[in-house]
C-alpha cells in the first residue's frame, strides 16, 4: 500500500486474507457458487494452504460442511451482512470492465495497484498473451503469493515498499513495465486506508507515470453522515476495532454524488459509478439476499486520454 496505510510489516494484508477465505467458502455456498468463475476459488485456496496458520488448515477442512457454512453466514450477517457477495460482485464487475478495455480500447497493459491474493491476472495473462500484467504489493503480502505462483512471460508481481521506495521508481525498474503502453489500473479495495493526501498524489503520479491513455477503476467507500462515517452499512464497533487493530483502519472515502467533480480537480474524467443498487439489476439472481452497502465501484479516464 502506498504511504499513509499503516499495515504491519512482517504479515500479510488481514484483508486479503479476509476476501480469500470468504471466495473460498463462496465456492461451496449453493447460493453464492454461481457468482466464482472458474479458477478463482482453487488459486485463493492455494494460497491459503501456504498460509501456515491453524484456521487456515480448519477452513480447509470445514467448507464442505452445510452447517460451517450457516455460521460463517451467520457470524457475517452479524458483523456486515452481505459482505461476501459484496466481494464477489465487486471482482465480477472490474473483471467486465478490464476485458472490455482490453478488447474494445486496445489497452496492453493491466496494471493492479496492492493486488492482494486477487486472481485476475493470474486467470487473464493466458488469455490475453499480448497484454501485460503488472500487479504491485508490499512485500509480505507478494511474498505468501510468491510461494505458490509462477510468473508468466506477461505477468510480474512487483514488491513496493513505500517507506524506501516510490510506486514510479519500482514499476521504472520492471522490464515489463511500460509507459508508453496503453494502460488500465485497478485501485481494488485501497483508497480506504489512505490519507487524502496519499489519494491525490497517487491519481498525479498516475497520469505522470504512465504517457499514453490511461484509465483507472477503483473503489471507495461512500462517506454518510455520523454515526456511520466512512463505514459499510451496519458495520459495528467491533470490525473497526479490529480494522484498526490489523493497521488497515477505513480513513478515506468520497460522498457518491460529488466524484464526478472530484475527479475532475484532479484531471480525470468519470466514465461510470456502480453500486449495490446496480449490482442488484446486473445480477437478478441474488434476488432476496442481503449485500452490503457503503463502497462503490468507478471507472474513469485521464482528461488527455
Amino acid at each position: 500500500m502506498p504511504s499513509g496505510a499503516t499495515m504491519r510489516d512482517d504479515m500479510p494484508s488481514s484483508t486479503a486474507l479476509v476476501i480469500a477465505r470468504a471466495i473460498v467458502m463462496a465456492a461451496e455456498n449453493r447460493r453464492f457458487r454461481c457468482l466464482v468463475v472458474p479458477g478463482e476459488a482453487e488459486a485463493y485456496l492455494r494460497v491459503i494452504r501456504a498460509y501456515r496458520q491453524w484456521w487456515a488448515h480448519l477452513l480447509l477442512f470445514l467448507r464442505r460442511f452445510e452447517l460451517a457454512q450457516r455460521a460463517f453466514t451467520w457470524i457475517e450477517s452479524a458483523l456486515i451482512p452481505g459482505l461476501t457477495l459484496h466481494f464477489l460482485l465487486r471482482k465480477r464487475a472490474i473483471e467486465r470492465l478490464i476485458r472490455e478495455a482490453v478488447e474494445d480500447d486496445g489497452v496492453k497493459q493491466v496494471l493492479v495497484l496492492a493486488a492482494g491474493f486477487d486472481t485476475l491476472c493470474l486467470r487473464l495473462r493466458d488469455q490475453y498473451r499480448a497484454v501485460n500484467f503488472i500487479e504491485t504489493d508490499h512485500p509480505a503480502t507478494q511474498a505468501l503469493k510468491r510461494r505458490v505462483f509462477d510468473p508468466g512471460p506477461n505477468h510480474v508481481l512487483v514488491p513496493v515498499d513505500y517507506r524506501v521506495t516510490t510506486l514510479t521508481a519500482a514499476l521504472l525498474e520492471t522490464p515489463l513495465f511500460r509507459p508508453g503502453a496503453r494502460t488500465v489500473v485497478v485501485a481494488e479495495g485501497l483508497l480506504m486506508y489512505l490519507d487524502k493526501g496519499v489519494v491525490d498524489g497517487l491519481f498525479t503520479e498516475l497520469k505522470s507515470l504512465i504517457k499514453a491513455p490511461v484509465q483507472l477503476v477503483f473503489t471507495s467507500m461512500d462517506v454518510a453522515p455520523l454515526p456511520r462515517g466512512i463505514n459499510f452499512v451496519g458495520q459495528g464497533r467491533f470490525d473497526t476495532w479490529w480494522l484498526k487493530k490489523r493497521g488497515e483502519p477505513f480513513v478515506f472515502g468520497l460522498a457518491k454524488p460529488t466524484v464526478g467533480d472530484w475527479l475532475q480537480v484532479r484531471g480525470w474524467q468519470l466514465l461510470l459509478v456502480e453500486d449495490d443498487v446496480i449490482f442488484r439489476q446486473r445480477h437478478p439472481v441474488i434476488a432476496g439476499l442481503p449485500l452490503a452497502v457503503g463502497e462503490f465501484l468507478v471507472a474513469a479516464k485521464a482528461n488527455d486520454s
